[in-house]
């Protein structure tokens, strides 16, 4: 969780009204009524913040099915065409957001592709920029959007906006 206080400007830790929900999978069954719990007891609305791949758009995707109900906006706060813009403007003279990506597997693919046919909507979440990234068979994770050793030292100030505004 350092990565993200880090790039959220938080150096004296995170503040008391923020309520981080951390999930490395899409939201079953088994997780749906907790994650629901924790949202309404706070109440505040939910952002969510992850990958460009096709792992972290199905947990967005799930968790927002997961919250269809409840009165809180939820918003995909992730790697979409934003985030690659404010990126981009950080970059060092001559550097590509292209070489901070890595390939997607194949398995990855293939979820691309069926969320695609079945019409998931990904598409709209990571944006025009994001989905071309992503059909070109690369994906770009946090890690890789975030590293200070890549970007200029305001990409956190303009990352931190982008997530809580």
């Amino acid at each position: 969780m350092d990565w993200l206080l880090h790039v959220l400007g938080w150096t004296d830790g995170m503040p008391d009204d923020i309520a981080l929900l951390w999930r490395w999978a899409p939201v079953g069954k088994a997780h749906a009524g907790a994650i629901r719990s924790v949202v309404e007891a706070f109440g505040a609305p939910v952002v969510f913040v992850g990958d460009l791949d096709p792992l972290d758009l199905a947990t967005f995707s799930t968790l927002e099915r997961c919250l269809r109900g409840l009165t809180v906006p939820v918003r995909y706060g992730g790697v979409g065409d934003r985030w690659l813009e404010i990126c981009e403007q950080h970059l060092p003279p001559r550097s590509s957001l292209r070489s901070l990506c890595i390939p997607m597997s194949d398995p990855e693919q293939e979820a691309l592709r069926r969320a695609e046919a079945i019409g998931l909507g990904w598409g709209a979440l990571a944006g025009p920029r994001g989905s071309a990234l992503l059909g070109s068979g690369v994906k770009l994770e946090l890690e890789g959007a975030t590293s200070p050793h890549f970007f200029s030292p305001s990409l956190a100030g303009e990352l931190a906006r982008l997530v809580l505004d």
